[in-house]
């Protein structure tokens, strides 16, 4: 077993307490930033860090075989599933998650804190605007961004034309509004 530490409230410190060579953590959720995230640790302080990616839950008699759960963006619900393992729990949100949560109806949303506020869980958010967002609802967390972005030195010239860059994944059309971007 291993203490997560959160000594200052903007760095995410993991003290191991236990005898495996690795902490073995289980990553599931929006692929892109769950695989993103687990190939970073992979590759963080000499493979302290066993990471394993999964888009769901198939096998679940293997689960107790993991230190730790990280959950990126996936349904709440899920954390009432490996809560019964007794491991720490990740809980790490990622920008439309937040968004559906302060609109949601006071029950539901009520609900939802049943679930991100267990004794197992830990809340993480990439930004610090989605801190301060959650915290005006009484849930803490702590800004872990999940990807590191490289930005380049030479940035080409703006277009002379008045544009507009967007992100709108073809995946959520809908929900982003493509129709009313194009």
């Amino acid at each position: 077993m291993f203490i997560l530490v959160f000594e200052n409230p903007e760095l995410f410190q993991m003290k191991m307490t236990h005898l495996s060579p690795k902490i073995k953590i289980l990553i599931l959720g929006e692929e892109y930033h769950a695989r993103a995230f687990s190939d970073q640790l992979k590759n963080y302080e000499n493979g302290v860090f066993e990471p394993k990616y999964t888009s769901e839950l198939t096998n679940e008699p293997h689960l107790k075989n993991y230190d730790l759960f990280h959950l990126i963006s996936t349904t709440l619900p899920l954390i009432s599933k490996l809560s019964k393992y007794g491991q720490p729990i990740l809980y790490h949100w990622i920008g439309t998650d937040v968004y559906r949560f302060i609109k949601n109806s006071y029950i539901k949303r009520q609900l939802k804190k049943y679930f991100i506020l267990s004794p197992l869980v830990k809340n993480l958010v990439v930004w610090d605007n989605l801190k301060s967002e959650l915290s005006q609802f009484n849930v803490k967390s702590t800004v872990l961004p999940l990807v590191i972005l490289s930005l380049k030195k030479d940035i080409p010239p703006l277009p002379e034309k008045f544009s507009i860059l967007t992100y709108v994944p073809f995946k959520r059309w809908e929900y982003y509004n493509g129709d009313m971007m194009l």
